[in-house]
């Protein structure tokens, strides 16, 4: 009777951990953007603009389902940090939490609960006051865990 207990009660767990959530796994993408003449105005995402491969003023990322935190680094070809600014958005498209402005990366943000996007703009004006360069063309990557 304890064989058969044990026996079951095995079965029942590893049945529960094959039926919990997968976690991803830590990945990153990597995209090319072009600063705009000012503030960051258009996207290369799904199902907005999405005419080349390059970002024009900003960038797009799909959060995977899993994915708790993300750090979003800009890469400009100046060589010198850049500024952005950054948006969790659900798929209703609404705004989720404050936009978050950095300079050359964000450092590691926690995923709000109902985000599956996150917004980049490049930052001109805003670069400059905040003692950063402002946005020319370069990479923008984000690294989830």
């Amino acid at each position: 009777m304890r064989k058969l207990l044990a026996t079951s009660f095995a079965a029942l767990a590893a049945a529960a951990l094959t039926l919990a959530p997968a976690s991803a796994a830590p990945h990153s993408d990597t995209y090319s953007y072009i600063a705009f003449g000012g503030d960051g105005v258009a996207f290369n995402c799904d199902g907005a603009i999405k005419v080349t491969e390059v970002g024009v003023g900003g960038l797009c990322f799909d959060i995977l389902r899993g994915d708790t935190s993300v750090t979003v680094t800009m890469n400009d070809e100046s060589g010198i940090p850049t500024g952005g600014l950054l948006r969790f958005r659900d798929p209703a498209n609404t705004k989720i939490g404050n936009d978050v402005f950095f300079c050359g990366t964000t450092g590691s943000l926690t995923i709000p609960a109902g985000a599956d996007e996150i917004l980049v703009w490049t930052q001109s004006a805003k670069s400059v006051a905040a003692n950063c360069g402002p946005s020319t063309k370069g990479t923008m990557t984000a690294a989830f865990a």
